[in-house]
């Protein structure tokens, strides 16, 4: 999970960082993607007993 959440945090980080026109696409994937990783990282947290270590 870990992994995934840092590859996407790269993969959102870079667009943004530069000059370079981020196109409609481009977000809505960001979007989805980060959407994804915190509907995993709720459900994670909810079978913890709601503990995120």
């Amino acid at each position: 999970m870990r992994n995934l959440g840092e590859e996407l945090l790269r993969h959102v980080n870079e667009p943004m960082a530069g000059p370079a026109e981020v196109t409609a696409r481009e977000l809505r994937f960001c979007v989805h993607r980060l959407c994804e990783a915190l509907r995993d990282a709720l459900r994670i947290a909810e079978s913890r007993g709601g503990r995120v270590t």
